[in-house]
């Protein structure tokens, strides 16, 4: 089993991160500069990509 689960250090900005992601335009890649661009600069925010990719995953395999 992975022990490696991604987490995030902060979720004081995960509800801002998700309303951000549905009202923008789709990316070419969904990555550290695409925060940035929309104003999620600290570092606790990327750990967002890897939380969703994780989730993502797990939806595919269901």
């Amino acid at each position: 089993m992975d022990t490696d689960v991604p987490r995030m250090p902060s979720v004081k900005n995960l509800h801002s991160i998700l309303d951000a992601i549905q009202k923008a335009a789709v990316p070419d890649a969904f990555g550290i500069d695409f925060l940035k661009d929309m104003g999620f600069t600290s570092s606790n925010d990327r750990s967002i990509i890897k939380v969703l990719k994780l989730s993502f995953k797990f939806e595919l395999r269901q």
